[in-house]
């Protein structure tokens, strides 16, 4: 999946799953990373990490109280992927064979 807008939307609907957390509670942003760029204008909601950091910090109001996000915490841990990098790599892989788009990943062989 290298649409980053669609990988953010899969990654909003698991978390709205694993946490139980309504959607209107829940940035959406997308955060492109070192030379990583739109062809022409980035779309809405699409932030260098400098340019996100200064968006998350200018959000003020409170959505979760203390207790929530702890508890939003707790089941992001419960349900993330186990094994590190490889096994994130694996997920992606997957990810991109149900799209077909074959990638085979082997430790050793990124």
């Amino acid at each position: 999946m290298d649409n980053p807008l669609k990988q953010n939307y899969a990654h909003l609907k698991a978390i709205q799953h694993v946490t139980g957390v309504h959607a209107q509670k829940i940035f959406s942003y997308v955060a492109m990373a070192g030379t990583a760029t739109f062809e022409g204008e980035a779309p809405e909601r699409v932030y260098s990490i400098w340019r996100l950091v200064k968006k998350i910090q200018s959000n003020k109001t409170p959505v979760l109280t203390s207790g929530g996000a702890n508890s939003v915490y707790r089941r992001l841990v419960v349900h993330k992927i186990k094994g590190g990098y490889w096994a994130a790599r694996r997920h992606t892989a997957r990810l991109r064979s149900k799209s077909g788009r074959e990638e085979q990943v082997t430790e050793g062989n990124p």
